[in-house]
């Protein structure tokens, strides 16, 4: 099967070779210069008519670079009007005699005049750019990767700018995990506590590009540490009339196990009334997996070595959907109301299988068992929201916006295991069910207003209300019988956390020359009450207040590149994933629970960057660093031959990385990318305990896409990652690649993709070390990496009007992220 590949493969870049070489025709050169200032025009539009067919669909494009140059290869022997576009410009046109006696032609400047009463759209036909870089962020455009036409957004978030995807489909931003997802410009739950399951049904067909904001303003939530990355599906700027697509795909494993799913994106445009709407279905299955823990325990010598052993496999369905209304009262008002979900509509089965050997310093056995683990889980809920915008006539950008949101999500999971004893051990069971609950409603006002030209001034004002919930309940039978169950009370078992979050802010931005600046502050009050079912317990209620502050400034070096120097200050306050006071003990050897009594964390962040940009080539270089002094994170601790893990405020972290970004278009039919970057930790826990752990992490993608002959695109990718080190722990580094294949049929109506995941590699190993004066552990496991996919996907219908949507929203980021004290060690398959 490799020989195959490996002989197609070659026989693929042996055909784009000939045919990238085979261009032949006519070289035509010039250059777009100001008419009055003889100063180049950078990133003019140039298009090629046939002579006559002005009106019509140019023959070619092309976008001038910096410099204002361009250059058109292969043109073929005619006679040809060339036709330059500007914003702001009066368009100009020069004839062009292709004759053929001459292999190049060199047609010399071309003199725009400004037309400052005449600035309206101009359509570039030539081929966008995938990243563009603002005053505090960086977009990846899908639309213009072929590969998001049959790709999930998991996928397509490993070639996006300062974002990592490792090896168990987690996601990070510069490395970090502290960072907060978007959906639309608001916050989504579900991305927050099972972003990967979240983000690997949604077709990137169904996105319009992704933004990462690195310095995120006054106008953001205290919350959001590294930063944010915001999906923007196309239901944010849809064009109106009518068109609707469907969609399926399916994918194999090695080992025979199935996944896909299909769904449907309409969107509608009468009159006033806009109406757009998105569904997706999806299966999965890891298809199993293998693994071993062991841990060593040095303060007992009687049970000093424990080893796990075992397999598991994970599998579940996940429902997302999302619809917008959209009515214009009149030119300058505007309401939309919007709806989503995103929630498994069946249980996710998650199961182990595993031996347990515990030893004593000698080698003796001290108890042996084995052990099945189910965790059936549900997790999702829909979040309604509403904005009226107000814009004002004779004030261009002038904008008034108030919002309500409300949300709810929920994670409920029942966990049960069964022990079958062969030395040592008593024969039990336990049954354990938690259901973390988190509602929200938001209150929200924005207001934004320029001022002569190169001022921006913006306030606003905000009110959360949150409440987290929870109920939990362990029961245990030492003989299986329904009769011998016995309910364990605990008084965690009924758990309420409330927050009030009151907020204020104000910016002030300028635009002057080469010149960009925008500085801003914003106050948060918080008070905060947690209940349980036992008063004795309850904690008193708690109040702080911040100011937080943001800083940014932008230079034009030149008209194609940009330096960002910015710094902003953070609050990171904990959410219900790690509050939740619920206690797994369903493997006994490994205990997990959440902290309620966690703190807010300040990080501050300083970020240097720069950007570079032609119609050929592009890169972001980023340089940065954060630090925080009582940073939330999981510490591990044995207890009566027991590992304990929790969440708590000791981590003094201080974080710097260097990463970069590079896409190279040498020819239109040609697209290299890369993402690279390398990140330094240090952290040090502030609890007594003197444990400190510093190294290197980084990660590196590249990929290759070729148009060939007949319009198939393939392509070629790898990824190399390695993992932060944590508080206790290091990581080994892990790569994959993938192969696609695809094509558009019926005038890009159908998109067909084939595409082998890892076809080299079928598994993954998974390692995870970590090193104490109290204990060593390693977690080893692999899985299931290699996958072949088929999906398919057709649009159809008519597009005339856009769709308005409200530019300012309603914007929640002030949870923290990450899996909460729900979670388990697993047995050896995890």
């Amino acid at each position: 099967m490799k020989k195959i590949i490996l002989s197609t493969c070659a026989l693929l870049c042996a055909a784009a070779l000939s045919y990238a070489q085979a261009g032949g025709g006519i070289a035509v050169t010039g250059a777009v210069a100001d008419s009055a200032s003889g100063q180049p025009v950078a990133f003019a539009t140039l298009k090629l008519f046939a002579q006559g067919s002005e009106k019509g669909m140019p023959i070619k494009a092309e976008v001038a670079d910096g410099q204002g140059k361009f250059k058109f290869s292969g043109v073929p022997k005619g006679k040809y009007t060339l036709q330059a576009e500007f914003v702001g410009k009066t368009p100009a046109r020069t004839a062009i005699d292709a004759d053929g006696s001459r292999t190049s032609i060199d047609i010399g400047a071309i003199l725009m005049a400004d037309n400052s009463l005449q600035i309206g759209d101009v359509t570039v036909t030539a081929q966008k750019p995938l990243v563009k870089v603002d005053l505090d962020k960086i977009t990846y455009d899908l639309k213009e990767d072929p590969e998001s036409q049959t790709s999930d957004v998991l996928e397509m978030l490993k070639k996006v700018p300062m974002v990592t995807v490792d090896g168990e489909e987690n996601v990070q931003l510069k490395g970090s995990s502290n960072f907060k997802f978007y959906l639309n410009g608001k916050p989504s739950n579900m991305l927050e506590g099972n972003a990967k399951d979240v983000l690997k049904s949604i077709p990137a067909s169904t996105i319009k590009h992704i933004e990462v904001i690195t310095d995120p303003g006054a106008k953001y939530d205290a919350e959001g540490v590294t930063g944010i990355i915001n999906i923007v599906t196309e239901s944010q700027s849809a064009l109106g009339g009518y068109t609707a697509s469907v969609r399926a795909r399916v994918s194999v494993r090695p080992n025979g196990a199935m996944g896909g799913g299909g769904g449907t994106y309409f969107s509608i445009k009468y009159g006033k009334l806009g109406i757009t709407g998105n569904f997706s279905y999806n299966q999965w299955n890891n298809g199993g997996s293998t693994g071993e823990i062991s841990r060593i325990n040095y303060k007992d010598p009687v049970n000093y070595q424990l080893t796990q052993r075992g397999e598991g496999s994970n599998k579940g369905a996940f429902l997302w959907g999302s619809g917008e209304v959209s009515y214009e009262i009149d030119t300058l008002n505007l309401i939309n109301v919007n709806v989503n979900l995103n929630q498994n509509p069946t249980d996710q089965t998650n199961e182990e299988r595993y031996t347990a050997l515990m030893q004593g310093i000698g080698g003796d056995t001290v108890y042996q068992y084995r052990q099945k683990q189910t965790n059936l889980g549900r997790w999702g809920g829909p979040r309604f929201g509403a904005d009226y915008q107000r814009t004002f006539a004779g004030v261009k950008d002038r904008l008034l916006t108030l919002s309500y949101m409300f949300g709810y999500s929920g994670n409920p999971a029942d966990r049960t295991s069964q022990t079958t004893p062969i030395i040592g051990y008593a024969p039990a069971e336990t049954r354990q069910s938690t259901d973390p609950i988190t509602q929200e409603h938001t209150f929200q006002a924005d207001f934004t207003t320029p001022i002569a030209k190169i001022h921006t001034i913006e306030a606003g004002a905000k009110y959360i209300r949150r409440i987290n919930q929870s109920s939990s309940k362990t029961e245990i039978s030492n003989g299986g019988d329904p009769a011998d169950w016995q309910y364990i009370p605990s008084d965690n078992d009924e758990f309420l956390h409330t927050q009030d979050i009151a907020a204020v802010y104000g910016s002030y931005g300028l635009k002057a020359g080469k010149w960009g600046f925008k500085a801003g502050a914003r106050y948060e009050g918080t008070w905060q009450n947690v209940e349980y079912a036992t008063p004795a317990q309850n904690m008193d209620g708690i109040s702080y207040q911040n100011i937080v502050p943001s800083v940014t400034a932008t230079y034009q070096l030149q008209p194609s590149q940009t330096l960002r120097l910015g710094y902003n200050m953070r609050i990171q306050r904990p959410g219900i994933w790690q509050l939740n006071p619920y206690t797994n003990t369903v493997d006994s050897n490994f205990i997990r629970q959440g902290n309620p009594k966690l703190d807010a964390v300040q990080v501050h962040n300083i970020s240097l960057n720069y950007n570079l940009f032609t119609p050929k080539f592009n890169t972001n270089i980023n340089l940065w660093c954060n630090f925080a002094n009582n940073g939330v994170i999981e510490f591990t601790e044995i207890r009566d031959s027991r590992s304990y893990t929790t969440f708590h405020n000791i981590a003094r972290e201080r974080t710097a990385g260097l990463s970069g970004y590079a896409s190279w278009t040498p020819i239109t039919k040609l697209r290299l990318n890369c993402n690279v970057g390398v990140i330094y930790t240090n952290l040090q826990a502030n609890n007594g305990s003197g444990i400190a752990n510093s190294g290197l992490g980084g990660y590196a993608w590249g990929g290759v896409q070729y148009t060939l002959p007949l319009d198939f695109v393939v392509s070629v990718n790898g990824n190399w990652f390695k993992n932060n080190v944590s508080l206790q722990g290091t990581y080994e580094s892990m790569y994959f690649h993938n192969l696609t294949l695809s094509r558009d049929f019926l005038d890009k109506k159908l998109s067909v993709r084939l595409m082998a995941n890892n076809p080299f590699k079928q598994k993954q190993k998974f390692v995870r070390e970590e090193k104490t004066p109290e204990y060593y552990l390693n977690n080893t496991y692999e899985f299931y990496t290699a996958m072949y996919a088929v999906a398919v996907s057709f649009r159809f219908g008519e597009m005339k009007a856009q769709i308005k949507k409200a530019q300012r929203t309603i914007q929640n980021e002030d949870q923290m992220s990450g899996g909460g004290g729900g979670g388990g060690e697993g047995g050896g398959g995890q």
